[in-house]
């Protein structure tokens, strides 16, 4: 019997220490197997383990499902869809000539254009407005979501957020050098 690539989405995703990056996604049709080549947005991975929502490690997960998936290349932005291709030789090549044309990550764009300020590339540095340099740090990108959100939606008018840095993980050695100097 022939099972149909799974469609869903992205409800989740964090980097685990451990594990590497995780993704909490729910299947919308299709079935989703172990072994399968995923993608969403601009990664490909391949599906090394499913496990469902009673922490059992399975083969295959089928619609209305949510799971948690392991083995990705990369921590997927939450809300984005998902599919399952059989044939990665199309993919890659897709995907390549897509990531030549992208600057920075996904993340970034998000919060470019509403948070970053200032920065030594941008003219709109004002000295009577007071600036606060931020680093963000977060364990999942849906924090980095529901924080832009929060910043978006408090008045500006006399502070400036200046927001230096976003990723997810854990604050590294580079991250307290980096909020040194900056």
């Amino acid at each position: 019997t022939s099972k149909a690539c799974a469609l869903g989405t992205i409800l989740d995703s964090y980097l685990n220490p451990t594990k590497g990056p995780i993704a909490n996604l729910i299947v919308q049709d299709g079935t989703l197997q172990t072994g399968d080549l995923l993608v969403s947005g601009n990664t490909v991975s391949k599906i090394r383990a499913i496990i469902d929502n009673k922490n059992n490690q399975v083969e295959y997960t089928g619609p209305s499902s949510v799971v948690e998936i392991l083995g990705l290349s990369n921590i997927l932005c939450s809300g984005d869809s998902f599919y399952v291709i059989k044939n990665d030789k199309f993919i890659k090549k897709e995907l390549y000539q897509k990531n030549k044309n992208v600057k920075h990550s996904s993340i970034y764009n998000k919060f470019t254009s509403s948070y970053f300020y200032f920065n030594s590339n941008n003219q709109s540095y004002d000295e009577n407005n007071k600036y606060i340099n931020l680093i963000l740090k977060t364990e999942t990108q849906s924090s980095i979501d529901a924080l832009l959100k929060a910043f978006n939606d408090i008045p500006q008018k006399k502070v400036r957020l200046n927001i230096m840095s976003i990723a997810i993980g854990q604050i590294t050695i580079n991250d307290i050098k980096f909020a040194s100097v900056s």
